[in-house]
């Protein structure tokens, strides 16, 4: 038969001797993760660095989609990247700002309609 094992009273001084060493542990374990804080990364906040459009680059885009703009349909990933193949030194700007650049005129054009 099997016998129960008996439950061994632990003392008040184990207890001292294991709150001691955890205490003296300065790497918290975050219950979630399992990850200690000493281990995540410091990150630092990324700022975003907003560059003016020159006046060149606005006047080629407003050209090039012109009648994306008067349909007011935004433009598409490929066709964003032909404008920069056909113009890649008056054009500076990502794929997607060019997007955002041609969708705010072609929604300002609306508001003030």
């Amino acid at each position: 038969m099997l016998q129960a094992k008996e439950a061994k009273p632990t003392s008040d001084s184990d207890n001292e001797i294991n709150t001691a060493s955890t205490s003296k542990n300065k790497t918290n374990i975050t219950p979630d993760v399992g990850i200690s804080k000493t281990e995540i990364p410091n990150t630092i906040k990324n700022t975003r660095v907003c560059v003016k459009w020159s006046d060149d680059e606005k006047r080629v885009v407003k050209k090039y989609f012109a009648d994306h703009i008067k349909r007011a349909i935004p433009p598409k990933e490929k066709e964003c990247a032909n404008l920069k193949k056909k113009y890649p030194t008056s054009i500076q700007s990502r794929l997607e700002k060019i997007k955002v650049f041609v969708q705010n005129l072609y929604t300002k054009n609306k508001q003030t309609r």
